[in-house]
């Protein structure tokens, strides 16, 4: 064997030993790229979760779930934790919010204009609605909804608008068709999401996405992704992640992060809480690496959020995730439920108004994230022995991710 080879064979193993040996006995909390990502989750367990064991392992992270008391980790939580516990969690997760003024954010609703067409809208629909039979003539009704909103169309000003105008079609139709997706059992979730979920919950952002946008489909949880590659040695890396149905991302001075996931349960009929609860704890873990992942870059650390969306049947969910002492607290802030009958049509309009300020509470976190620069972490911040003379230590450079 070559000398020369194996003399770097010996160098590059005393060097991995070394970096193994110091961060051993690092004390310090800062993540940088060259750390392994799990060592942010093998701290201690915060005390009220010290004796909590379940499956899902999600206390090992220190996730706090007060959403959805039939969930499986939520009901085990409610048993092990006082009423006390229980209410100052939720008292300090409803103070965490008034980081994005819910003021604000209702003022610019009232304010918009996809708040007038909504509400003529409502008035088309009294107008088309038998009130003693509740019958809708839904072809005179997709007619009404065929006038343009605008006679120009001017993509960053109105195009909320035929967004609007295009749901409402959409979602007439859907109660002409005999086979809907709202109708039909047999309906795939991918056929769900293509017909309906993608055209609420994604589309709505096309006028803003230069700065946000929301990828659809089996979009890789990338952040994830890292997190499982960096806890693992080298040679045991697996370069997969979780799948999601849709991400949410933020263009933060130039890097592509992501703040929030949405996961679909299935068809719109769905009624199976065991696939509820394996998409609610992929979204929980998705939350907490993105709520972590934006701690670790963050120069501004304070009031930082994640967001999900939980589409269960035609029940969506919309939840926030904090970072409180330590733990992560998630809880719903909105939700709505898509209409599945005549009697109820008229609640699209509180579907829009939801999806609407959801759009407002992210670009209003957009410029929140926007205001500081990204930190900077060192790619090299551990000071190696030189195996030789002639050998040197890397060169420190900056990395931005």
């Amino acid at each position: 064997m070559n000398k020369s080879n194996t003399s770097e064979k010996r160098y590059t193993s005393q060097l991995l030993k070394e970096i193994k040996n110091q961060r051993k006995q690092s004390k310090s909390n800062e993540w940088t790229d060259e750390e392994p990502f799990d060592s942010l989750f093998s701290t201690p367990k915060v005390e009220i979760l010290a004796n909590f064991e379940t499956k899902s392992h999600l206390e090992r992270y220190n996730i706090i779930c007060l959403f959805d008391i039939e969930f499986t980790y939520t009901k085990k939580l409610l048993t092990v934790l006082s009423i006390k516990q229980i209410q100052r969690l939720k008292n300090e997760w409803i103070e965490a919010e008034k980081s994005l003024s819910q003021e604000k954010i209702e003022d610019s609703w009232n304010k918009c204009t996809l708040k007038k067409q909504v509400d003529d809208y409502l008035k088309i629909l009294d107008e088309k609605m038998d009130r003693n039979t509740f019958f809708i003539d839904f072809n005179e009704l997709y007619t009404a909804f065929m006038m343009q909103p605008s006679n120009e169309y001017q993509h960053q000003n109105n195009y909320e608008l035929f967004w609007c105008q295009d749901l409402y079609k959409r979602m007439t139709l859907q109660f002409l068709r005999n086979r809907s997706v709202l109708k039909d059992k047999t309906a795939s979730e991918f056929r769900y999401r293509d017909e309906l979920v993608n055209q609420l919950l994604s589309t709505i952002f096309y006028d803003v996405e230069d700065a946000i946008w929301i990828d659809t489909g089996e979009i890789e949880n990338r952040t994830r992704k890292r997190q499982r590659n960096f806890s693992k040695a080298e040679n045991e890396r697996e370069q997969l992640g979780d799948k999601h149905d849709g991400v949410i991302y933020m263009n933060v001075h130039g890097s592509k992060v992501e703040v929030g996931f949405f996961e679909v349960v299935g068809n719109a009929l769905i009624n199976d809480n065991s696939f509820k609860n394996d998409d609610l704890i992929k979204l929980l873990k998705a939350m907490m690496i993105s709520l972590r992942y934006q701690h670790a870059y963050s120069k501004d650390t304070s009031n930082l959020q994640s967001f999900s969306i939980l589409v269960y049947g035609c029940e969506y969910h919309f939840l926030s995730m904090h970072l409180i002492n330590n733990m992560y607290v998630v809880d719903e802030y909105n939700a709505f439920i898509l209409p599945n009958s005549s009697v109820c049509f008229s609640e699209i309009g509180n579907a829009v108004e939801v999806i609407k300020k959801f759009k407002l509470r992210m670009i209003m976190y957009y410029h929140k994230l926007i205001k500081s620069p990204r930190k900077a972490t060192w790619l090299s911040s551990i000071d190696l022995p030189t195996a030789s003379p002639k050998r040197q230590s890397p060169s420190k450079e900056f990395v931005f991710n």
